[in-house]
Parts: structure tokens; C-alpha cells; sequence
């Protein structure tokens, strides 16, 4: 194929206008509502709205596999005519898209990495805590030790043993 291939849009646009008056279609027939929008699937992680503490993990390896996208997405189209007709309007528009897609990229992955952060610090958090808690169990063992030892102490001394 030629790199030098040349589209022409009027072209493409009368045949759509003629496809358009030979099906009997009318402007009233269909409106943006009534197009069907594919939904993107997530992760059902990535669906939620809350994030338990146990799925952080999971949500962020999501985040950080998905967070740019691509302007050079495939065209899906169901017959030959649409999907030149929409390689040709990609490529018409590509230079008004790509700038805000190349930028959204870019707060994208700064929020992946602040939440990449923020996962850290909360998961030693969670580990100091663990630590706390391990380490007051410990000092109420040692004073019960030493509460029962000064017990025994003071009743020897009582008792006058040594």
C-alpha cells in the first residue's frame, strides 16, 4: 500500500449521503441518544466505588496496566465503508485529540504514582501498628511478670525467707 494514498472526504461523504437516501433514512429516525455506547470493561476492583484495604493491591496493579491510552485505537466497524469513513474523520481529528489525550496520560500517571505512595505509607502504617500492638502485648506480659514477681517478693520478705 502507498504511503501517499489520498482520501477524499467529499467523496466518502457523498456516498454516505446517497447510502443515507437510498435506506429512506430521516434526521428524526435517530438521534446521539439512541446510539448504542459500548462499556468499557473493568476489573470488578476497578468498578467500586470504595476499595476495601485488602484489594488495594490489586486495584493499583489495574490502575498502573491501564492508565494511558492510545489514540491508535483499532477501528471496529461492520462494513468497509464505515471504517474507511472513520479512519479518515481519526485522521482529520487526530491532531485536536492527541494534545488532551497525551496530557490526560500524563495526570494519569501522576496519579498513579501519588496512589503508588500513598499504598506505601499506608501499608507501613498498617505494619507500625502491627508492631504497636505486638509490642504493648509484650509490655503488659512483662508488668504482669513483674507485678507477680514484686508480689512474691514483698511475701518473702514477710515471711522473712531470702
Amino acid at each position: 500500500m502507498s504511503d501517499n494514498l489520498e482520501i477524499n472526504i467529499e467523496e466518502i461523504i457523498q456516498k454516505i449521503r446517497e447510502e443515507i437516501q437510498e435506506k429512506g433514512y430521516k434526521e428524526t429516525d435517530l438521534s446521539f441518544q439512541d446510539i448504542p455506547i459500548p462499556e468499557i470493561s473493568l476489573s470488578p476492583s476497578a468498578q467500586a466505588l470504595s476499595v476495601s484495604p485488602d484489594d488495594l493491591g490489586k486495584v493499583l496493579d489495574y490502575l498502573s496496566a491501564n492508565y494511558e491510552h492510545d489514540i491508535l485505537m483499532p477501528v471496529s466497524a461492520s462494513n468497509p465503508l464505515s471504517g474507511l469513513v472513520k479512519k479518515a474523520v481519526r485522521k482529520v481529528v487526530r491532531f485536536l485529540f492527541y494534545p488532551v489525550l497525551a496530557q490526560q496520560n500524563a495526570v494519569n500517571g501522576g496519579v498513579i504514582g501519588v496512589l503508588n505512595i500513598l499504598a506505601e505509607r499506608y501499608e507501613g502504617e498498617q505494619k507500625a501498628e502491627q508492631t504497636i500492638r505486638e509490642l504493648q502485648e509484650r509490655v503488659e506480659k512483662l508488668e504482669a511478670e513483674l507485678r507477680g514477681l514484686r508480689i512474691s517478693a514483698s511475701e518473702n520478705e514477710g515471711t522473712g525467707e531470702a
